[in-house]
């Protein structure tokens, strides 16, 4: 087997060189860069992503807590603008 690699590389060496190898490792690099800015792209897409999915369950959360409370009675509606319609105001003769 060892014989049959020799030879198969030795008729490669034999073989004449189709291009010139001149601009390849700047060519590689160039495509090692494209795949790495690529990369960093989907990876800020990916956090966009989780972001967006977390504000959204918040949002979710948050809404279904305050749906399921009760209105707060407060007593600052003695003091709005319709107190005047108030039955206590009527019985004791208007405002």
């Amino acid at each position: 087997m060892a014989k049959e690699l020799d030879d198969l590389l030795g008729a490669l060496r034999a073989r004449p060189v189709d291009a010139a190898l001149d601009g390849m490792e700047a060519g590689v690099w160039a495509r090692v860069e494209e795949v790495r800015r690529d990369q960093a792209a989907a990876g800020g897409l990916r956090v966009q992503l989780a972001a967006a999915v977390v504000a959204l369950v918040m949002g979710a959360l948050v809404g279904g807590v305050m749906v399921q409370r009760e209105p707060v009675r407060s007593e600052m509606v003695v003091l709005s603008e319709d107190a005047v319609l108030a039955p206590s105001v009527a019985v004791e003769g208007g405002a």
